[in-house]
């Protein structure tokens, strides 16, 4: 429409609207079948038959008009500047006798990016740290990889999969339910990762970056011609600073930046002189084909809260021991309260050792890593999800306990108010506030009829803005629609 492309006008007419509203009056006024059936009479089965089709605009001769006398006759300014970039990139005038080029269809297979012309399957690559473990990034890279492989198996594009620390040998491919990619490990070797980056590269190629560290190489690849274009994707933290002067140049460079929450973007362009413009927000969305919880496993408690995450040294700010006290502290006044707290890292002895000291073994159960089966068990049977965190990027345990329709407590910093709506699918709390979350937590306790209430609306958000359909479409729009998507952002000046 901001185009003029809209031709369909509302049937307003006075005649019209006196015509038929007597119709519209009755139990079952005509549908919209009905008013296209009117013409059946008059119009040819060709014509009442055809198959729904987009607008098309004569791009293919335009962009083939190579006279320069009147190669511009008729276009409009968007018209000019594709075709100023169309020749830029071209070898060589292309003959009369070459059929035009199609126009962009819905799944946006003609232009990408950097506008390279694409006449087969889009090239895509993604430079991922690691794939195959636990953690938030991991999750964000096998959902490309589901986006990824999908596209594939639709011959929309070929795609390949470059993992730093995956083990993984070179002929194996990586499978999803939406079928497989080639799936590259480097074993940790840095110098491997950046050959196999080299040689799985292709011109046409659009490359995504799954951690801020990596630009670099994408930057590298694109500057020596061996991609055509690159997007870096920031998740958190790592973003939340200035980063060193490689990264810097390679962020400022990127044809985009994805970033998981609006907060990440913000802080990020600010920390490192990044044009603002060049961001889009993907949140994070959980699998599209969760595993069945195990039938074996339950978390026992009258009121059992769960909290999962990676129990490591260098990421004490998830709260955990804010928790453990609030959770004491709720203890002393009701019974039946039950803290679980799932993950594995080299933290868990000394947290372990904690409760254990403050003699809280019967009220905080300590399970380590679980299996997927398990996991979903954790999910489906606590309460309350909390996560009292003070740094988190986004948080894809937030999420998880969202589609099970749990009311979730978090840290008021970061991306997580992105995430969980205070007072309405949870609760935000200022973190180390020990007395905030106590009483948080007592609220979910004594109010059973507002905390499954708060668990409707938390499963509600989560259909509305963190299903899967909804992260594939983000990412099939960004890779795959038109040439210059980044720069029309740029003009508008806002963070999608």
């Amino acid at each position: 429409m901001a185009h003029s492309l809209e031709v369909r006008v509302p049937l307003l007419g006075l005649t019209l609207l006196r015509f038929l509203a007597p119709m519209l009056a009755r139990s079952k006024p005509p549908t919209k079948l009905d008013i296209a059936n009117t013409m059946a009479k008059r119009l040819p089965d060709a014509v009442l038959l055809s198959p729904k089709t987009g607008f098309a605009v004569p791009a293919g001769e335009w962009l083939l008009e190579h006279d320069p006398a009147n190669r511009e006759r008729g276009l409009r300014g968007w018209a000019r500047w594709i075709l100023a970039d169309w020749t830029t990139i071209s070898c060589s005038p292309r003959p009369a006798a070459s059929p035009p080029v199609p126009p962009a269809t819905s799944a946006g297979r003609t232009r990408g990016v950097r506008g390279i012309s694409t006449a087969g399957p889009r090239q895509l690559g993604l430079l991922a740290t690691e794939v195959c473990s636990f953690g938030g990034i991991q999750a964000y890279m096998k959902r490309i990889i589901e986006v990824m492989s999908g596209l594939e198996k639709a011959g929309e594009a070929k795609c390949v999969c470059i993992s730093l620390n995956d083990p993984m040998p070179v002929d194996e491919s990586f499978e999803t339910g939406n079928g497989k990619i080639g799936f590259i490990g480097a074993a940790r070797s840095k110098l491997r990762y950046v050959w196999q980056s080299y040689t799985n590269a292709q011109p046409s190629m659009t490359m995504l970056v799954g951690h801020l560290n990596l630009a670099p190489v994408a930057w590298l690849l694109r500057s020596i011609g061996r991609i055509s274009s690159y997007v870096v994707i920031v998740h958190g933290i790592e973003a939340w600073s200035r980063r060193p002067w490689l990264e810097r140049i390679s962020l400022a460079s990127a044809d985009a930046i994805i970033a998981t929450t609006k907060f990440t973007a913000t802080t990020c362009a600010q920390a490192n002189d990044v044009d603002q413009s060049k961001f889009l927000v993907i949140p994070l969305c959980t699998a599209d084909r969760p595993v069945a919880p195990s039938t074996s496993f339950v978390l026992k408690g009258e009121f059992k809260i769960l909290s999962v995450g990676r129990q490591d040294r260098s990421e004490v700010y998830k709260g955990y021991e804010t928790l453990i006290d609030a959770v004491e502290q709720l203890a002393s006044v009701h019974r039946g309260v039950q803290l679980h707290l799932v993950g594995a890292g080299n933290d868990h002895a000394r947290l372990q050792a904690l409760v254990k000291q403050r003699g809280l073994d019967s009220l905080v159960t300590m399970w380590g890593k679980l299996t997927d089966a398990e996991l979903e068990a954790a999910y489906a049977s606590c309460d309350i999800f909390a996560l009292p965190s003070k740094k988190e990027g986004f948080g894809i345990v937030f999420l998880e306990a969202m589609r099970h329709g749990k009311p979730c407590i978090g840290g008021n910093h970061g991306g997580t108010p992105e995430v969980i709506v205070h007072d309405a699918t949870g609760f935000l709390v200022e973190y180390g506030d020990v007395d905030q979350l106590s009483l948080a937590l007592g609220v979910l306790y004594k109010d059973t009829a507002r905390r499954h209430l708060i668990g409707a609306a938390s499963r509600a958000r989560f259909e509305k803005l963190f299903t899967f359909d909804a992260f594939r479409r983000s990412f099939i729009q960004t890779l795959l629609s038109d040439s210059r998507r980044s720069s029309s952002l740029a003009r508008t000046g806002h963070v999608r």
